[in-house]
């Protein structure tokens, strides 16, 4: 039996991070902060309203990690008192232990780890609307808050569920990748009071994509040879324009002509 043949059998997990068992010098420890990279990459992307916040008692340590208590006071110490890359609290009506991955803290000692003095900040792919909720930045919140308000209208629910609101950025994510007009999109569904992002085979694209303000479809290149074009209702003649001439030269003393 070849290895590659049991490998096939076994249950992949996540990955364990090199840098991550030389920064903390024990590889159960680098394992437990792989697997809360594991944690709140999925939080991140199912429940972006937690702000990376995500629950796993004492239980959840010693199964999926197979630790006793010396081994998760080890982890917790190096963690979060030694390098301060996690957080953690007790919140819930059962006061159960949530835990957050501080990305900052986390680069800065791994720049340090590779002999990097400075750290370059890191620009997040998310942000969030006005009731606190995380959206991709492929989703404009101008036309987002636009929407917002037509299910306000149509409802007359102020703010709209974290669920309703997770179903629709989903439908926009799979339309991210098939269309470029996403914001005049969103505006056409929110004017006809939809209450889904759904492209049904009435609509007419080209129809979406004119809902956009013609200046701003309209080429650099058209638009500055447009704004040095002179006005076309001047009031001034070229008689007018000859006597300004005249005066110009006369008092500036120029010879010639033009």
């Amino acid at each position: 039996m070849f290895v590659t043949d049991l490998a096939k059998s076994l249950s992949p997990d996540f990955i364990v991070f090199h840098d991550f068992v030389k920064l903390c010098g024990c590889s159960k420890v680098a394992t437990v902060l792989s697997k809360f990279i594991w944690w709140a990459q999925v939080c991140e992307r199912k429940n972006p309203e937690r702000n990376g916040w995500f629950y796993q008692t004492h239980k959840d340590f010693i199964e999926q990690f197979a630790l006793k208590r010396r081994g998760y006071e080890k982890a917790r110490k190096v963690l979060v008192e030694q390098l301060g890359v996690l957080e953690y609290r007790r919140a819930g009506f059962f006061g159960r232990m949530n835990w957050r991955v501080n990305a900052e803290k986390l680069q800065a000692q791994l720049c340090r780890l590779r002999g990097r003095g400075t750290t370059t900040p890191v620009e997040s792919n998310f942000h969030q609307d006005r009731d606190g909720y995380w959206l991709p930045k492929s989703i404009p919140l101008e036309q987002w808050h636009l929407f917002l308000d037509s299910r306000t209208k149509k409802t007359g629910r102020l703010q709209q569920s974290v669920q309703m609101k997770r179903k629709w950025v989903n439908q926009l994510e799979k339309l991210v990748k098939e269309y470029t007009e996403i914001p005049a999109f969103i505006t056409y569904v929110a004017k006809h009071g939809w209450a889904n992002f759904i492209v049904h085979p009435s609509v007419k694209w080209d129809d979406v994509i004119q809902l956009q303000p013609v200046v701003s479809n309209m080429p650099a290149v058209v638009l500055k040879q447009e704004e040095s074009k002179p006005p076309s209702n001047s009031s001034i003649s070229p008689d007018d324009v000859d006597e300004i001439r005249k005066n110009l030269r006369s008092k500036f003393n120029i010879k010639g002509s033009d």
